[in-house]
């Protein structure tokens, strides 16, 4: 079959064609895995392979490029896909359900282009490229595996605590029964300009720090094995999601007005400069009092119904609004722990 080859700085890059068939048999997938940090695919969405398999019943015009990628290539040497993985997982499953319509179609040539031996770190941000802003979840795994990429794997802790506060993003921005944070965490854009109250970035970075802390005190357990389950990992992120849930609720409780306020000084208090100065200042007094994870929800409810600040300076013209940095939220945790009086 015909290929032929380019340069693109130093990587090489092959053009060619595969059938179906051979791409059903050649191809396999590097499934990001939150237990070893391996890999970087998003897990398959099976209803977006029926919709596919539904279109091949019918058609098989596809003209995009299956991107892939390989350490050496030969003509029958296997690949990994970078983009298309729903595509070829369809044409497995019209296999099975249809194999009558499937041999009719198996023979059909795709455009596949082939990275060749080019750095991991090139093959996981040509996937980042392509896909972070087709679906939410996404973008959230793109900001995984940029910390993987900027980070490697040398500090576990962080990466693990970095990849479950972004679940705990998605968890709680998904969860209906819980109006305070449904779809009030950004994925991509302008804050400012959107009806969230909160960054996807500003929440993992100050969610990372209570998943850090939460784990010192033995609340959750980051020293994951090869025998630890995705399940468990799960249930950590569900954990997590409950604890900010209770924060929210007693600091709902702490300032009432929070509830009739307008929407642009609810961003104050539970966007970047609210969530952040009030989730360092549990970090810290949690540390300074020695707390143990059996004290935890006692101890929240204690710190934040202390605060002995009144909610006009959480509003557009109070003097917490303009603390935008990080070097303001210190400040705003600084003058929030001072006003327990004593405590």
């Amino acid at each position: 079959m015909a290929s032929f080859t380019i340069q693109q700085e130093n990587n090489k890059i092959i053009f060619t064609t595969k059938s179906i068939e051979w791409l059903c048999a050649r191809t396999e997938v590097s499934v990001f895995n939150p237990i070893l940090f391996e890999g970087y695919q998003r897990q398959i969405d099976e209803n977006h392979c029926l919709k596919i398999v539904n279109y091949l019943k019918t058609s098989s015009f596809l003209p995009s490029a299956i991107i892939c990628a390989c350490n050496d290539f030969s003509e029958d040497g296997g690949l990994r896909i970078v983009d298309g993985q729903h595509r070829v997982k369809a044409f497995k499953i019209l296999a099975e359900k249809d194999p009558v319509r499937f041999r009719t179609i198996k023979s059909q040539e795709l455009p596949v282009v082939v990275l060749v031996g080019v750095p991991m770190e090139t093959e996981i941000q040509t996937f980042i490229t392509i896909n972070k802003t087709s679906k939410k979840v996404d973008t959230s795994l793109a900001y995984v595996l940029k910390n993987k990429l900027s980070k490697g794997n040398n500090d576990m802790v962080m990466s693990r605590s970095e990849y479950i506060a972004v679940e705990v993003a998605q968890l709680l921005n998904e969860d209906e029964s819980n109006e305070l944070w449904t779809n009030r965490i950004l994925y991509e854009g302008n804050v400012k300009k959107s009806n969230s109250y909160i960054s996807l970035n500003a929440f993992v970075r100050a969610t990372r720090i209570l998943v850090n802390t939460l784990n010192q005190i033995g609340t959750i357990n980051l020293n994951w094995t090869t025998q630890t389950k995705e399940t468990e990992v799960r249930g950590i992120a569900n954990k997590i999601r409950d604890i900010i849930n209770y924060v929210w609720e007693t600091v709902y409780m702490r300032w009432p007005e929070m509830k009739k306020a307008n929407f642009e000084e609810k961003q104050i208090l539970q966007g970047s400069i609210g969530y952040t100065a009030i989730t360092k200042t549990l970090v810290k007094l949690i540390k300074e009092k020695g707390v143990s994870s059996i004290e935890l929800s006692q101890f929240i409810s204690q710190v934040i119904l202390s605060f002995d600040v009144p909610y006009y300076e959480w509003t557009k013209d109070g003097s917490f609004s303009s603390y935008s940095s990080e070097s303001g939220y210190r400040i705003v945790s600084e003058i929030l722990i001072n006003s327990r009086k004593n405590r």
